[in-house]
């Protein structure tokens, strides 16, 4: 029968403690959690047991020398009459016979150990390759019929290389089999016990998704993520489910742990855009990527390298998880500042210290709050009788927007009715820089988002070639929005929006024949758009 571990438990002990069964097998995949098994009813066996590993165990004599060995190691439980007895019998044979001649009289003593007791043999798959196992199985048929001893038998079934003779094993010599199927929730919870970190939940629900029940295998996968986040186990929940699933999937397969037999080998080759046909194994593959929702970011080298050769780049680590930290951090910050408006605005009780900790709490940080919500907040602690706390606020603010080069982007939405009339004088201070004269890429730029000034001027007296040197000039995601400028400019009535875009369809069609790859991309953004190049009445 195959059954889960808590089963498994149950039904094991109770077959040890069923005087009708000599010979008991505990059978399993490797990693399935045997011996684990064994280790949590072993306290409650009913009988003495001498518990022995079968690794490398070369004879029947060798086996037996390993039993007598564990016994006088004290594995033993207890000190019976007939402990006593073979203690007091290889004591006086010591004294009178001399080497293999002790051995060989010492093993005769060996049913006066195992009468009536339980004898655990691990790791029966891995006993020598030259032991034969016709041997082995007749010597446990003789103990067990002629000397009442009883044994349980732990065996990888997947290991097993002689399988028709294990088969007579089943069929002769085997009175009660129990075979183990770990579920992958059990077998993490033997490994970790208590998920003490949420990257430790995310390994979990990882596994549990990959149906990783390897016990081993899921050590390695704790032990690897481990030493991977060394001092930064305090991970958020949004950082931690970025990463610790393909992770998981990347330790898994190094180690040959995923049951569709995934490798590291083909995720490192593995790219999502990649327009191949796929064997049906690597369709099976890649749907454990898609399980784990796996991406190339800068992590992804870092673990490859620690698998490979054991080293972790902590800085560069750290470097990777800094910035999804300032962000997760920047989002709460949010929050409680939306939190606090709502609080002071509709919370019929708020305590008297209220105000001043969520300035205490957001000093360092008040300009992230926008310009809208920091007129908010002004407002609200002025209705509060909070004035020096509501000037403190609001000048902390401007002091932060005037070391801000990219004033303007911070200005460009909201109704300025709506704004600190402070805030709003901003405006004026960034149509006068103290820097140089402002290029075309700045005046189109800062004429998005406020008309007149010298920005309008530069922009009235430009031609199409300082237009198509600029487009010359940009490099991708600058080029990509820029023409959205153009777009949006061809889609407004102002005057200046009309220059704008009739000066760029000029220049549009002289990089038609000069540069057709950029005029190719404005014709296919416009026609996404179901619009149409001309030339605009002013």
């Amino acid at each position: 029968m195959s059954l889960s571990l808590t089963l498994a438990k149950k039904s094991t002990l109770n077959a040890i403690n069923d005087p009708k069964n000599k010979v008991i097998a505990l059978s399993g995949a490797w990693g399935t959690g045997k011996t684990h098994l064994w280790k949590s009813i072993a306290a409650e066996v009913k009988i003495d047991y001498i518990d022995i590993t079968a690794f490398g165990v070369i004879s029947t004599e060798d086996l037996k020398s390993r039993i007598i060995q564990s016994h006088l190691n004290g594995k033993l439980r207890g000190s019976g009459t007939v402990a006593q007895e073979f203690t007091h019998f290889f004591s006086g044979i010591a004294k009178k016979l001399t080497g293999s001649d002790i051995i060989k009289t010492t093993l005769l003593g060996l049913p006066l150990i195992t009468r009536k007791k339980l004898v655990l043999i691990d790791d029966i798959e891995r006993k020598h390759k030259n032991y034969d196992t016709d041997e082995f199985l007749g010597f446990i048929n003789e103990f067990s019929e002629k000397y009442e001893t009883k044994f349980l038998l732990i065996l990888n079934s997947d290991k097993i290389a002689d399988s028709a003779t294990w088969q007579q094993l089943r069929e002769k010599v085997i009175d009660f089999e129990i075979t183990l199927s770990t579920s992958a929730d059990e077998a993490f919870k033997i490994v970790c016990p208590e998920l003490s970190s949420d990257y430790l939940r995310y390994v979990k629900e990882t596994a549990i998704k990959l149906d990783i029940s390897n016990i081993r295998i899921l050590r390695k996968i704790i032990s690897t993520i481990t030493n991977l986040l060394e001092g930064h186990f305090d991970l958020a929940p949004e950082i931690s489910r970025l990463f610790i699933p393909y992770t998981v999937l990347m330790i898994a397969a190094h180690y040959r742990g995923v049951g569709n037999g995934i490798t590291l080998e083909y995720i490192e080759k593995f790219s999502p855009g990649n327009s191949k046909e796929f064997t049906q194994q690597e369709m099976e593959w890649n749907k454990s990527l898609a399980m784990v929702d796996f991406r190339r970011d800068q992590f992804f080298p870092l673990i490859s390298e620690h698998l490979k050769s054991g080293v972790s780049n902590q800085d560069e680590i750290a470097a990777f998880l800094l910035p999804h930290k300032k962000n997760i951090e920047r989002n709460r910050r949010a929050t409680k500042t939306s939190e606090f408006i709502k609080d002071c605005l509709w919370h019929p009780h708020l305590p008297d210290a209220y105000f001043k900790n969520y300035y205490n709490a957001m000093e360092d940080h008040i300009y992230e709050v926008d310009p809208q919500d920091i007129t908010t907040i002004f407002n609200i602690l002025k209705d509060e009788n909070e004035h020096h706390l509501a000037d403190v606020i609001l000048q902390k603010w401007i002091t932060f927007a005037n070391a801000d080069t990219n004033i303007f982007k911070r200005l460009s939405n909201g109704d300025p009715s709506a704004i600190h009339p402070l805030i709003n004088q901003l405006k004026l201070n960034i149509l006068k820089p103290a820097e140089a004269k402002p290029t075309l890429l700045t005046a189109l730029d800062v004429y998005n988002y406020i008309d007149g000034g010298p920005h309008q001027n530069i922009i009235l007296a430009s031609t199409k070639d300082d237009y198509a040197y600029l487009i010359s000039t940009l490099k991708r995601d600058t080029l990509k929005d820029f023409i959205s400028t153009y777009i949006r400019h061809f889609q407004t009535n102002s005057p200046t929006s009309i220059f704008i875009s009739n000066r760029m369809f000029e220049t549009y069609t002289y990089l038609s024949s000069t540069n057709p790859r950029i005029a190719r991309m404005i014709s296919r953004e416009f026609a996404a758009r179901k619009l149409e190049q001309k030339t605009r009445a002013g």
